[in-house]
């Protein structure tokens, strides 16, 4: 009798054990910009700005840190807030985000108004995602 009881208790252990698991990980606890800001100057400086005169080089932002998970990695930007007189959909036309969380915005043609952009970002790898609000700050003078 115990035997027939012990069967049971393992089949049902084993048809609940059965269920999909999402395979892979992403944890984004202690994800960071440092630094968490990047400032897009329209008119380029001849010393601080010398290789980005020299190679006609977009804006960059350095990668995300403190992400870990199953790769590939995607992220999107999916929302923006502009204060000092920024003006978000201008601002839309023009940044991009690519591997490593990097943030791109040109360095000429410069369209969106001065002002401080804070974005937000979602992280997205196969069976999870991760939203980190107002996470890095673009200011364009």
């Amino acid at each position: 009798m115990k035997s027939r009881i012990l069967l049971v208790f393992i089949f049902l252990l084993g048809l609940y054990s059965c269920h999909d698991i999402t395979v892979g990980y992403l944890e984004t606890d202690d994800a960071l910009y440092s630094p968490d800001s990047m400032v897009v100057r329209r008119e380029l400086d001849p010393i601080q700005d010398y290789m980005m005169l020299q190679s006609g080089a977009d804006w960059a932002s350095v990668k995300i840190s403190g992400v870990i998970g199953t790769s590939p990695m995607q992220y999107e930007i999916t929302n923006v807030t502009a204060t000092d007189g920024g003006d978000v959909d201008l601002f839309m036309e023009q940044i991009r985000i690519i591997g490593g969380g990097r943030f791109y915005f040109p360095s000429k043609d410069i369209k969106a108004p001065n002002g401080k952009y804070k974005l937000s970002i979602r992280i997205t790898n196969p069976g999870y995602s991760s939203e980190l609000k107002d996470i890095f700050t673009v200011i364009i003078k």
